[in-house]
């Protein structure tokens, strides 16, 4: 497989790990293994404020759940968020 491949079946692992039995993943766990995976960019992230509010739309979305799409929609946004080819 290639390296892209890898990422790709890791983001697909970690969501079928934290994910319950109806292919989805409660808030809480989501904030919770974001934090906990991606630490080291949330902390690197030049732009605070946009990391805080990419944070901070987890807590105002009603769903109690995330689906995958949407996994990997925060996951996009916090990795552009914290990863310098992106900053300004």
């Amino acid at each position: 497989m290639s390296k892209l491949e890898e990422a790709m079946e890791e983001v697909l692992a970690i969501f079928k790990q934290k994910s319950t039995g109806s292919r989805a993943m409660m808030k809480k766990d989501l904030k919770r293994t974001l934090r906990a995976e991606l630490d080291n960019w949330l902390q690197n992230c030049k732009d605070k404020t946009k990391r805080d509010n990419i944070l901070r739309e987890l807590d105002e979305n009603p769903h109690d759940c995330v689906n995958f799409d949407e996994f990997v929609y925060y996951v996009t946004r916090l990795m552009m968020c914290g990863h310098y080819f992106f900053q300004k």
